[in-house]
């Protein structure tokens, strides 16, 4: 069993400790490691981003959240890849030529192109930001819960990752 748990305050370690004595207790000794959280995306990002494309497609009501994830992948997430050279390189090669239709499916769906899914934190903070504005200037309320925002765009220091 693996469990992540991100601490961004000294409060949180008391879920820690709760975690692993139930583990302890379930299963016997448990695995805490202890990482940087800028090495990648965090989940915490990746949730809002899903929560913004279902808030402007229910509030807009003209596309779905399918759609709006397969956009901004497209808009916003491509150029912040495409700085990457292996990246730019396969992308330049084999997807650029396609329609805009084309490349939209690809976006999501059966291919799911990855975009996003190898970004650093500071990669996904800065789409996050590009997708907040798109959708503020669409006029779609997007939520921002206090802890998921804080922690997906201003981020955390560490997280403790427990596998046993």
């Amino acid at each position: 069993m693996k469990n992540t748990i991100i601490i961004t305050t000294p409060s949180d370690i008391a879920a820690v400790t709760s975690v692993c004595r139930a583990m302890l207790d379930a299963k016997g000794p448990v695995e805490v490691i202890v990482q940087d959280l800028d090495k990648s995306r965090s989940s915490a990002q990746n949730r809002l981003a899903f929560s913004w494309y279902k808030a402007a497609a229910e509030q807009l009501e003209d596309n779905t959240a399918e759609y709006y994830r397969a956009y901004c992948k497209l808009h916003f997430a491509v150029p912040i890849a495409r700085s990457n050279d292996d990246f730019r390189s396969v992308y330049d090669r084999v997807i650029r030529p396609l329609t805009y239709e084309q490349k939209m499916e690809l976006m999501v769906g059966v291919i799911d192109f990855p975009v996003t899914r190898h970004f650093l934190v500071s990669e996904m903070k800065q789409y996050l930001e590009a997708v907040e504005v798109f959708f503020t200037g669409l006029l779609a309320d997007l939520p921002k819960p206090e802890g998921l925002y804080n922690l997906a765009v201003h981020g955390a220091r560490k997280r403790l990752t427990k596998t046993g």
